[in-house]
């Protein structure tokens, strides 16, 4: 493989490691219980509305 391949390939495993951290963070963020959703980071409760 040449320079110009493992470079590619660096960027593409950084990136991947970006956005699977991303989702880490998100995951902890919202709290559900029904029939509210919470946002822990800025305390708001938002209501779901469930079809009857």
């Amino acid at each position: 493989m040449t320079d110009k391949s493992y470079r590619i390939a660096k960027l593409v495993i950084a990136l991947l490691a970006l956005f699977l951290f991303y989702l880490y963070i998100q995951n902890g963020r919202y709290v559900v219980s029904k029939p509210f959703v919470v946002d822990k980071w800025t305390g708001k409760v938002e209501t779901i509305k469930y079809p009857r």
